[in-house]
């Protein structure tokens, strides 16, 4: 080839490269600047998102309004704490603060409200709390409403059964059983014990010489109805029986068979309400083995010590056995006598086992006060006297110990419970911890005459006469 026609070709080739590795490198340059753009621009988009909602959640700790992306910030939990609430955003009610809902939407329970707005449950009610604390209007649960978070409900508290209660007002809410012979009926309760599924409760019936058995269908009811009786022992029957206790598998009862003198031993299966005597022991007197006026029994957590309250001797009888398979029982021996010294007693009734079956509570019935004994180990069956306690003893008035005839610890032993026969309040007392053996007063509640109690939760049953009173907390307006 020519070769001026070769370089005028070589010429013509690199201007066209030249051009198109420009035309290249620019749309390059134009991509690149384009994708820089769009990347700032979703940077402040993402800015701009974020600044619009850089707000609180619902249910999110608050201390404004200001913080909540639905602009309001409420108490929750009793007034001691304030968060977000649920709902409205700022777009459509303007980051206002309760009140009524032109958006349409229903108002959570717990949540501030008017009289014009409609609360989300059905159940819920626009009101104030019991204490009116916090103040101001809220979409609340009622007494006795499912719940399952305690601000929701118009006391506060939502108990273990889901359901809202309030504290500090214990009042009688309710009874079974009537006066008479017949199954569902009463005379003269003398002892109660509920099974450690809640589901049974056994009422020992004096004059009617047997133990009543009560069923219901939850452990969260407080509809009783009575199931069944049972009287047989050994080769007789009941006679004026009084105390019972219950192993802590609800499946064996100890009844105080006080016109016979002796302790009854009854058995069920699981889940029966069929109680069958099983095994009897003791015989009337004054003598290790023998019993004198049985007023109450109760049981050691581990099933291995018994004790049985007697007012003819004014003292406490000790059984003992070696496990919990065999309800062969032996003697160790008497706590107390008569007398008012801190070791004696005048006509002892209700007993009741620390949790860990080392201190045994008594209440030392004309001796008005609470005798309090121990003991270093579960395998011992020696106790000593450790104080006795009383408050204004023989007085009339709320928190006074006058004739109490039974006595209960709850809380891990700084919450005591007693129950008085002579002026009927049921006092409850606490103590800072399990060392302290100086107890405060915090509540009574008046009941008939009660010789046993049963407590279950926030409810309290009361052995009357003729009928068990069922009290419990109400909320009041």
């Amino acid at each position: 080839m020519d070769s001026r026609i070769f370089d005028n070709a070589t010429k013509v080739l690199g201007s066209a490269i030249t051009r198109r590795t420009g035309i290249l490198a620019a749309v390059v340059g134009l991509v690149t600047a384009s994708g820089t753009a769009l990347e700032g621009d979703a940077a402040r988009k993402a800015t701009r998102r974020h600044e619009k909602l850089a707000c609180r959640n619902a249910n999110s700790q608050c201390l404004s309004d200001d913080e909540c992306c639905s602009g309001r910030c409420v108490p929750k939990f009793g007034g001691t704490e304030f968060r977000c609430a649920k709902g409205r955003s700022r777009k459509k009610d303007g980051g206002k603060k309760g009140g009524s809902d032109p958006s349409g939407n229903l108002i959570p329970n717990g949540e501030p409200c008017t009289s014009a707005d409609t609360c989300e449950d059905s159940n819920a009610s626009c009101t104030t709390y019991v204490d009116n604390t916090p103040s101001g209007t809220y979409c609340l649960l009622q007494e006795g409403d499912t719940c399952d978070v305690g601000n929701v409900c118009k006391g506060h508290l939502c108990s273990d059964c889901s359901r809202c209660i309030c504290t500090g007002n214990v009042s009688q809410i309710g009874t079974f059983g009537t006066e008479g012979s017949a199954l569902d009926q009463f005379n003269n309760i003398t002892g109660m014990a509920m099974t450690s599924d809640g589901l049974q409760m056994l009422v020992v019936d004096w004059h009617n010489n047997r133990v009543d058995v009560w069923v219901r269908s939850a452990d969260c009811s407080l509809t009783w109805l009575a199931s069944r009786d049972f009287s047989a022992c050994g080769a007789g029957s009941l006679s004026g029986p009084w105390g019972i206790a219950l192993s802590e598998d609800g499946l064996t009862a100890y009844v105080g068979d006080r016109g016979n003198n002796r302790i009854c031993i009854y058995r069920r299966t699981s889940g029966t309400t069929d109680w069958s005597p099983i095994a009897e022991f003791g015989s009337a007197g004054t003598n290790p083995g023998e019993f004198s006026d049985i007023m109450a029994v109760a049981i050691s957590p581990d099933g291995l010590t018994l004790a049985v309250s007697q007012t003819t001797v004014s003292n406490i009888a000790i059984f003992s056995r070696p496990n919990t398979s065999t309800e062969v029982w032996t003697s160790a021996g008497f706590l107390g006598s008569s007398g008012i010294n801190d070791d004696q007693f005048l006509e002892p009734w209700g007993l009741n086992f620390s949790a860990d079956g080392l201190l045994l509570y008594i209440a030392d019935d004309l001796g008005n006060r609470i005798s309090v004994w121990s003991r270093t180990s579960t395998e011992t069956y020696v106790f000593t006297n450790d104080y006795v306690w009383t408050s204004n003893p023989g007085g009339f008035n709320a928190g006074d110990i006058n004739q109490p005839s039974s006595v209960n610890i709850l809380d891990g032993g700084l919450t005591m419970v007693v129950g008085n026969f002579n002026i009927r309040p049921i006092n409850t007392y606490t103590r800072p911890d399990t060392s302290s053996t100086s107890w405060t007063f915090q509540s009574a509640v008046n009941a008939n005459t009660q010789k046993s109690l049963v407590l279950d939760g926030p409810y309290t049953y009361s052995g009357d006469l003729f009928q068990v009173v069922v009290l419990g907390p109400t909320c009041s307006d």
